[in-house]
């Protein structure tokens, strides 16, 4: 959630408010019928970085020390609230980061080492990866880092593709020949059968929405919600890992190949 504000001599009014802010939400966010995780320590430089910048603030960031993966993080910025003639200008200054007019090797190499990085640090202890549907194989972060990966290399060449939504994007890769259909089908199917498993567990009111349950109970509590028939967790447990074992198969191919 980025905060900002234009002018520089402002600083210390937009700080205030941006405190505000992030008590009001953060306070809503305990609420367990809030919709929203809220971390306000996702910025520039995390949790030692200011709460707000200036607009001209964030560029210097950008240009003189934002790591790789904080520019790919850029390619979910999206107009929230505020000024829309600074949200715009705040997103022409993102678009340079973003979406660069060259994209090296060494580039792509250090966004797929941190994304292997993440898969060995960021899954829990004891967690199949298999089950786990956002970090999980194939499952939302694979289909959301490939797509990425393909903005990156190539969002300055085809503007269309320049959408924080990751469905639209794949649409526009393969208008483009970036990715091909067979391949976008199956990322598309696991992205929305790891979202509505997540969804369906949430309403069930599982201890985790992360993971596909084990226990037959949850299970089946959440292939209920999903429209399936009465003993139907064997059958969304099985679509689901057949699912996502092709989805990291394309993962794999279009992420970790270089010629993409």
């Amino acid at each position: 959630l980025f905060r900002s504000y234009r002018d520089s001599g402002a600083g210390d009014q937009a700080s205030q408010v941006a405190n505000t802010v992030v008590k009001k939400l953060t306070a809503l966010s305990e609420d367990v019928l809030f919709p929203l995780d809220l971390d306000a320590g996702l910025r520039p430089e995390g949790k030692n970085g200011p709460l707000v910048r200036s607009l001209d603030a964030f560029s210097q960031y950008y240009q003189g020390w934002a790591l790789g993966w904080e520019a790919q993080a850029l390619l979910r910025a999206a107009r929230l609230v505020g000024d829309r003639t600074l949200q715009d200008d705040f997103l022409t200054m993102a678009a340079t980061y973003r979406y660069p007019a060259s994209f090296s090797d060494d580039q792509a190499r250090e966004i797929r080492r941190i994304k292997a990085r993440m898969e060995a640090e960021r899954l829990p202890q004891g967690v199949d990866p298999s089950r786990h549907l956002k970090l999980g194989r194939g499952s939302l972060s694979d289909v959301e880092w490939a797509i990425q990966l393909l903005q990156l290399r190539h969002g300055h060449q085809y503007p269309d593709i320049r959408t924080p939504s990751t469905l639209d994007a794949m649409d526009r890769c393969v208008e483009h020949n970036l990715l091909e259909p067979g391949d976008a089908q199956y990322l598309r199917e696991a992205w929305l059968l790891a979202s509505r498993v997540r969804a369906a567990l949430a309403l069930y009111g599982a201890s985790s929405t992360d993971v596909l349950p084990i226990h037959r109970q949850g299970l089946e509590g959440a292939a209920r919600l999903m429209g399936y028939s009465r003993g139907g967790a064997s059958e969304l447990e099985d679509t689901y890992l057949k699912v996502t074992r092709h989805s990291r198969a394309v993962f794999e191919r279009v992420f970790y190949d270089k010629s993409v």
